[in-house]
């Protein structure tokens, strides 16, 4: 059985970690292992929602990786979210370390489109779990 109440909570803490994305496009104000941070985890907590929503136990893991082979082997269909596991750096790594380079630059508002995109599609899971 689904367990909405925990589902419900991780999606209202990613939305809190979203809504700080909002307000984090000043490059020069908010320095990306900053901006990254909040991205990894609104994803982090998105994701174990929707592992919730399939009574399964999230795990203490800021490893999105995990969490989403986690989801796919509940049969959710993730093909579209494989890139996020490269955000799994800014969970620990990039919060103590300095933050030097990326191989690509992280793109503020595309990776903003997309933690919105993932948090709407775990809404409608709860939504039609509920119905």
């Amino acid at each position: 059985m689904p367990d909405i109440e925990s589902a419900r909570g991780y999606l209202a803490a990613a939305r809190r970690d979203a809504q700080a994305l909002a307000h984090m496009f000043e490059e020069h104000a908010f320095p990306l292992e900053i901006f990254g941070f909040h991205v990894q985890q609104a994803i982090e907590k998105g994701l174990k929602s929707w592992l919730c929503l399939h009574d399964v136990q999230p795990p203490q893991s800021h490893n999105l990786r995990h969490l989403l082979v986690m989801l796919e082997s509940c049969g959710t269909p993730i093909d579209d979210l494989w890139e996020m596991v490269a955000l799994t750096a800014f969970a620990v790594q990039f919060r103590y370390e300095a933050f030097d380079f990326m191989d690509e630059p992280l793109d503020r508002a595309y990776w903003s489109k997309k933690v919105e995109a993932l948090l709407a599609d775990v809404e409608r899971q709860i939504t039609s779990t509920i119905c």
